[in-house]
């Protein structure tokens, strides 16, 4: 009997133990499973916004790009800006001329093209534009003097993702940019 009594009490707390811990699994586990399905919410919209992302990207004409580029870079640098409302309000059009060797020397020169933004053929004095990685999920914004860009290598302004972009051209303010827009290959 005292034997019984010893067994019973050590296993009164193991018990209890065992019963809380139950308990806060429990919690923890619908709570687990709320955050689970967040989680997977989130992924699925993640999956599902990439996906679409880069079916969306294949289907945006490059000057489509280029206008969602120059309207997201236009938010934090003034030369980008003064370029975005010439090209939309007709002061002149805007031209993307895709340079694919001896471009200025960036530090992410992506797949080795430089979109340089110009209107007309006129620099204004800078070199505006824009490289994109490999993968196509990056885009590198950079703005620059002429007269520096010669003699070093030029870091982005700001870096942006495609899934901005696609949003960007996908809210239709980019239209008229793009309508006027000319893309040139250097020669």
């Amino acid at each position: 009997m005292k034997h019984q009594q010893i067994l019973a009490l050590g296993l009164l707390p193991l018990t209890a133990i065992c019963l809380t811990a139950c308990g806060n699994n429990s919690k923890s586990s619908s709570t687990s499973s709320s955050s689970n399905s967040a989680i997977q919410r989130s992924a699925s919209n993640s999956t599902s916004s990439s996906s679409n992302n880069d079916a969306s990207v294949s289907q945006l004409q490059p000057k489509q790009v280029a206008a969602a580029v120059l309207t997201a870079g236009a938010k934090d640098n003034g030369a980008w800006s003064n370029l975005k409302d010439s090209a939309t309000n007709g002061d002149g059009n805007l031209q993307v001329t895709v340079i694919s060797s001896d471009g200025p020397k960036v530090t992410q020169a992506g797949t080795g093209t430089f979109y340089m933004f110009t209107l007309g053929d006129q620099t204004g004095g800078m070199i505006n534009g824009y490289t994109m990685s490999p993968d196509g999920k990056t885009i590198y914004l950079y703005s620059e003097g002429t007269h520096d860009s010669a003699e070093r290598t030029v870091l982005p302004f700001k870096t942006i993702s495609a899934s901005q972009v696609i949003q960007i051209a996908h809210s239709g303010s980019i239209n008229d940019i793009a309508d006027n827009a000319k893309i040139t290959a250097d020669n």
